[in-house]
């Protein structure tokens, strides 16, 4: 079918069924696969495809993102107006652009929540990261000592300190940031709290 086709059929349809149409013909998933990168949760789908549940904003706007992910460009209005003219454009090209990413993003989300959020209140790592930055860190074991090659980590002794981490041969951790370097005795873990920086989300005041 092509985009005309697709949107001729939509129109005769509720904004729910709409839903269901685009996922089973067009996309060909059920519901569990089209749920697996967590955008649209698998209870909130059936609940809205079987109508028992209204579609808010919130929820069009997530589903125009989902569907925009799968190639099918649309407005969120095909999800809310029972009248609307359902145009919409099939993009192939972004769907193949994008490829298996999409099997990654459920994964990376469920990373996401699992790590602790830190906010850089000064400009002391100015500029690489502006003030009011986020950092995404987890707490660093010994365990992990051994893969630290150049690993940003946040170090909170009397303060905190950004360093880039790598093990040496003598056994001791070579540590640099900008014009700064030092080198770290391995008890540092006995009297320090080390972080290793998974994510930076940075507030450049370009957002």
């Amino acid at each position: 079918m092509n985009s005309q086709e697709i949107s001729n059929t939509l129109k005769g349809l509720s904004p729910a069924k709409r839903i269901k149409f685009l996922r089973q013909q067009i996309l060909n998933k059920n519901q569990q696969q089209f749920c697996e990168d967590g955008i649209i949760r698998a209870g909130t789908l059936k609940s809205i495809e079987i109508e028992r549940m209204k579609i808010g904003p919130k929820i069009a706007a997530r589903l125009c993102h989902k569907f925009s992910l799968e190639g099918i460009i649309c407005d969120a209005a095909l999800f809310l107006e029972h009248d609307n003219c359902c145009e919409l454009e099939i993009d192939y090209k972004k769907k193949e652009l994008i490829g298996n990413s999409l099997d990654s993003l459920e994964l990376m989300r469920k990373k996401i929540t699992q790590l602790t959020p830190i906010q850089i209140t000064h400009d002391d790592f100015s500029p690489f990261i502006p003030k009011d930055s986020v950092l995404l860190i987890r707490e660093a074991n010994p365990k992990d000592i051994s893969g630290f090659k150049k690993t940003l980590c946040l170090i909170r002794g009397d303060k905190y300190s950004l360093y880039y981490l790598t093990l040496t041969s003598d056994d001791e951790l070579y540590a640099e940031y900008k014009d700064k370097q030092t080198v770290f005795s391995l008890n540092l873990f006995d009297f320090c709290s080390v972080y290793i920086v998974e994510m930076i989300y940075l507030n450049n005041g370009t957002q």
